[in-house]
């Protein structure tokens, strides 16, 4: 499931990524690979979240564990066993509210409010362990096979929908920094034997001076933006989200690309 994730993720923001270039996802031919380390750095967090909130919950169930064998808290434990088998109604409604009067937030708490029916599975498998709960140990009233099975996939469809959300805004907000991020983009000076009419806000064409020169013409003003199976993908230091055009170089093309770095002040 991890590993869905994460290519699901890669691909979903280069997808958006590439909207807000104007061009297909497609085009740039990336492998799975490619979604992989796209998406390992931007879910770092998220899945160490997890992780945590994972460990919090071990660690509170063996505190539940023994309060319940010391015969601690039990009324407590009996009513917050009867508040989770509501969880999965109320954490939509408290997403809902939150999406409400903050919408950004609301975009990630209503898919994750899914999890509710984990917390809702919690509390009936609590009320089978608290006595007095309404679910006594050994009654067999409810299939806990098919429970559990309907949860994971409620939780799996909530997990996908909030990395849905958090790659889209992800790609977003990447392709709507590149305008102000062009300069620190890798430069590319292509040199070619032929013109090669590149129409690009902010490209220069300059002829070469000799007869017998190998390359008649150098185009400056580019950047690199990928590098994939597919080719070489270049922009212009003139993109804008108003118009930018995207310039790709097989492999196989008789050019020659010189990669610059000028941090000269």
């Amino acid at each position: 499931m991890l590993t869905a994730l994460l290519v699901y993720f890669g691909w979903k923001r280069a997808d958006t990524q590439a909207t807000v270039l104007g061009v297909d996802e497609s085009v740039f031919g990336l492998s799975t690979q490619d979604y992989l380390l796209r998406s390992v750095d931007a879910l770092f967090l998220p899945i160490g979240i997890f992780a945590a909130a994972g460990l919090g919950w071990l660690w509170a169930h063996d505190t539940i564990r023994r309060r319940i064998a010391a015969g601690d808290h039990l009324p407590a434990l009996r009513r917050t066993a009867r508040a989770l088998g509501f969880a999965w109604v109320a954490l939509p409604l408290v997403a809902v509210g939150l999406g409400l009067r903050w919408p950004q937030v609301g975009l990630f708490a209503f898919p994750l409010s899914g999890l509710g029916a984990l917390l809702t599975a919690y509390g009936l498998h609590l009320r089978r362990l608290v006595p007095g709960a309404g679910g006594a140990p050994g009654a067999a009233a409810w299939p806990i096979g098919l429970t559990k099975g309907l949860v994971a996939v409620v939780v799996t469809l909530s997990v996908f929908w909030a990395v849905t959300n958090f790659a889209t805004v992800r790609g977003a907000a990447l392709g709507r920094r590149l305008p102000g991020a062009l300069g620190e983009l890798t430069g590319v000076v292509v040199y070619s034997p032929d013109r090669l009419n590149l129409d690009a806000p902010g490209v220069v064409e300059e002829s070469l001076a000799g007869g017998d020169a190998a390359y008649r013409f150098r185009y400056r003003g580019l950047r690199l933006l990928d590098h994939t199976d597919s080719g070489f993908f270049l922009i212009s230091d003139g993109w804008t989200p108003d118009y930018g055009v995207v310039v790709t170089m097989d492999e196989d093309d008789p050019v020659r690309l010189e990669f610059v770095r000028d941090r000269r002040g």
